[in-house]
């Protein structure tokens, strides 16, 4: 918004002499002075709703700014903000004033903290110092008291420094227990391994072994002798008894006896008088003499030979043929399946594993069997090469191991008899021509 602003002074020119160029007003001096007139009529704002534009309003002295945005708080507003509009309704303050919510109307007052007794308020510039009056209480003593009985307390009261014991007293091996209502007191020593009862109002608990103690702290009957007669438990392993009246006793727990076992029964531990076991299963005893048993199998006999003793054998006795055994520098025959095992591979065997024997191997293939005076002693202390269907039995005195037979499939001697070649041998014969 602006003023009017007249460029040409029009007043001056009427004291001017007729003929001076100066006292002609000129087309330009009109224009310039309506040019201000429209600027200054437009930017006034005497229209309804004026768009303003970047303005300075001055002082109106009226106004209403619902509607306006952007009024800066702390130039554009003057006096109080009532608290109704979110202000404190206050504008000067004392130290230590502090505003408190009044309910009368709705409003904050201004209030400084009241001291109480034992305590002084400071007030000072942004400020509030509370502190207390006096040194405070002083305890003078400190005691402790136990009644009942087994406790007792020393060192009290302490009234200075000091300390508070507190000392348990019984009886060692025994139980505290009430004595009366509101008094303990220790039972005498009570004894190892047995049970105890109680003694009733204001009588001590103590140990019993047998009679009618006994009896009431197992809740079970006795006889005549004072002997536990149990109903539904378990005895477990007592010492000795007599069962003449006993029924239900069942087979698994007859020791000693000739007694018939009717049901088929798992006995451990048990030691039977000449018992006749008809077609049982006697799984794996620890040890047993079998002097006059018969029918024993063939598949049930481990061990060595020599546990026989000498048998004369009445029925043609079958050897097995055993898992094949491959070829290596030494073969462990104790280990074969059978009397008869099959040697495979073409590995040079140097030594052979054998604590008995006999055993018969069988050579698929073609190998060198080196001799060894102890663990490997070959015929003719000679070094063999096999051939596919070879055969040798060996045996062993527990210290040289033997090839006591080799047989060549091809039927020809290993060591050739005096003045023979052996298979294989080159001969060379001496000719003799004259005049070389």
């Amino acid at each position: 918004m602006s003023n009017y602003t007249q460029t040409t002074a029009f007043t001056p020119k009427d004291s001017l002499s007729t003929g001076n160029p100066l006292k002609v007003i000129k087309g330009t001096e009109f224009d310039t002075e309506f040019g201000n007139i429209a600027t200054a009529i437009s930017s006034k704002a005497n229209i309804t709703s004026p768009t303003l534009v970047t303005p300075v309003l001055g002082t109106p002295t009226s106004g209403t700014l619902t509607n306006c945005t952007g009024l800066p708080l702390t130039t554009g507003v003057t006096g109080t903000l009532p608290i109704a509009n979110g202000g404190t309704g206050q504008t000067t303050y004392l130290n230590g004033e502090l505003l408190i919510g009044n309910t009368t109307g709705n409003t904050l007052t201004k209030s400084t903290l009241t001291a109480g007794t034992g305590v002084t308020i400071a007030n000072s510039t942004g400020s509030i110092t509370i502190s207390a009056t006096g040194s405070g209480g002083t305890v003078t003593s400190v005691g402790q008291t136990f009644t009942g009985g087994l406790i007792s307390v020393s060192g009290s009261p302490v009234t200075g420094a000091g300390t508070l014991a507190l000392t348990v007293a019984g009886t060692s091996g025994g139980i505290p227990y009430f004595s009366g209502a509101a008094t303990w007191a220790s039972s005498g020593v009570l004894a190892a391994n047995s049970l105890v009862v109680g003694g009733g109002a204001a009588v001590a608990p103590s140990t019993v072994t047998t009679g009618t103690g006994v009896v009431t702290a197992l809740g079970v009957n006795t006889d005549t002798a004072g002997a536990f007669v149990v109903n539904g438990g378990a005895l477990g392993t007592p010492t000795s008894g007599t069962l003449t009246n006993a029924t239900g006793l069942p087979a698994a727990g007859v020791i000693n006896t000739a007694a018939t076992l009717t049901d088929t029964q798992t006995l451990t531990n048990k030691t039977l008088t000449a018992p006749v076991l008809t077609a049982p299963v006697l799984g794996t005893p620890a040890s047993g003499t079998l002097t006059n048993a018969t029918g024993l199998p063939a598949a049930g006999v481990v061990g060595t030979a020599a546990i026989l003793g000498a048998n004369t054998f009445t029925a043609a006795q079958e050897w097995a043929t055993g898992t094949a055994i491959a070829s290596a520098s030494t073969i462990n025959l104790d280990t074969a399946t059978g009397n008869r095992v099959h040697i495979t591979g073409t590995t040079a065997i140097t030594a052979v594993t054998l604590t008995r024997g006999p055993r018969t191997v069988i050579f698929d293939g073609i190998l060198t069997l080196t001799h060894n005076a102890t663990t490997n002693n070959l015929p003719g202390a000679a070094d063999i090469i096999t051939a596919a269907g070879d055969r040798a039995i060996y045996e062993s005195d527990g210290t040289t191991v033997y090839c006591v037979s080799y047989i060549r499939a091809s039927g020809v001697a290993v060591v050739a008899a005096a003045g023979i070649a052996p298979a294989g041998a080159i001969i060379y014969t001496a000719l003799n021509f004259g005049g070389f």
